[in-house]
């Protein structure tokens, strides 16, 4: 695969990411602890070259400055995600990796700024970096900069562009509250039910699931109604 994970352990429980992007070069996404990334840095014999950005929020950008100043990388992103940004990264665009290519798509609805990266294989979809706009089971909330209106937009295109078994690399450790919040509206979701007790026997921090079990698991991507998939964020806001 392209993506590396890494788990931070930070209050939120964020993940970063890296991505392979050839010649021993690689891009970080949405670091917040440098020294995690510098660790990892020289135990792969990589050097960093690009930080790549999701969106603005300061759990997601926290580290950027200690690694362009340590590394001289540049940082690629949304031309709001931060306040240098030396490559402003666009819907539809299309970057090289080590294996392949990622796709940038624009998510706005949890932040007005939010990217995707859709990773592509011999043209074939598979891994998506999606931060926080689709989570394990879940989906991101739209409490600080977000809109709702515009993230169900967003949700229902993401659903309907990506193939069953492309996996999920979300922006936050959330699956067991987001199954458990599945259960507690769908209490016969033997799916759910199963993968639940799965990621209890076998924790939480770098479970995998690719979109064909998302769309049995997640109640967001399981309906194409918008006034039902804001009715369950705003339950899940209060839950």
């Amino acid at each position: 695969m392209n993506v590396h994970q890494i788990y931070t352990d930070s209050p939120l429980r964020n993940y970063n990411y890296i991505v392979e992007m050839g010649n021993a070069e690689v891009a970080v996404v949405d670091p917040i602890y440098p020294q995690l990334i510098n660790e990892w840095l020289v135990a792969n014999e990589r050097q960093l070259a690009v930080v790549l950005l999701s969106h603005g929020h300061y759990d997601h950008v926290a580290g950027v400055d200690a690694l362009v100043s340590e590394h001289g990388a540049q940082v690629w992103g949304h031309k709001d995600s931060f306040k240098n940004v030396d490559r402003v990264l666009v819907d539809g665009e299309k970057i090289s990796t080590s294996l392949g290519e990622f796709e940038v798509i624009e998510t706005p609805g949890h932040t007005m700024d939010h990217l995707c990266f859709l990773f592509f294989e011999s043209g074939k979809q598979v891994e998506i970096i999606t931060m926080d706009t689709i989570f394990n089971a879940g989906i991101g909330n739209c409490k600080n900069g977000g809109n709702l209106e515009v993230f169900v937009d967003t949700i229902l295109a993401l659903n309907e562009r990506v193939e069953d078994q492309v996996v999920l690399w979300p922006g936050h450790d959330y699956i067991i509250n987001n199954l458990n919040f599945t259960l507690a509206n769908d209490p016969d979701n033997e799916a759910a039910s199963k993968l639940l007790e799965r990621v209890q026997s076998e924790g939480s921090i770098g479970f995998q699931t690719n979109f064909e079990t998302e769309r049995e698991v997640n109640l967001f991507l399981m309906t194409k109604n918008k006034e039902r998939i804001k009715d369950l964020r705003h339950k899940r806001d209060n839950w």
